[in-house]
């Protein structure tokens, strides 16, 4: 596997422009190839999950702000002034098995307005889209 710095930000680039079902594709692939069981299965799934993604999102950190934690959705990427109008909120959960990810993705979204997640971003005047994406991670099974 080759390391290039480039193809992260521009597969998060297509994440922070709304491209989710490209970005999907793209994601999948380099989770294919990079991971195994003992980084993905088990309790501490979620965590691994949001590492990974705290790791690729930092690489847009010249044109966003980016947040986690604290009382916050997983992640929330504002774009800094002249740099676009769209925010971005991310909660991120883990499925057992393919057939729970559509029931998490919506317990996902379903937190992201019941916490209200998106009044740190509304602060922001030169912000004026928000998109809310739930990204939902199947748990790794021990061959």
């Amino acid at each position: 596997l080759i390391i290039d710095p480039s193809r992260y930000y521009s597969l998060m680039s297509l994440l922070a422009a709304g491209k989710v079902e490209a970005f999907e594709e793209r994601l999948q692939e380099l989770l294919e190839h990079s991971t195994s069981f003992h980084q993905t299965g088990g309790k501490l799934a979620e965590l691994f999950y949001s590492g990974f993604m705290l790791g690729l999102l930092s690489t847009l950190s010249s044109t966003d702000v980016i947040a986690s934690g604290m009382g916050r959705a997983d992640a929330v990427l504002i774009p800094k002034v002249a740099h676009g109008d769209q925010a971005l909120i991310i909660e991120y959960k883990v499925s057992q098995d393919v057939e729970g990810l559509a029931a998490m993705a919506a317990a996902g979204l379903a937190q992201i307005a019941a916490k209200g997640y998106g009044a740190q971003v509304r602060a922001h005047g030169h912000v004026k889209k928000l998109l809310q994406v739930c990204m939902v991670f199947v748990a790794s099974k021990s061959l």
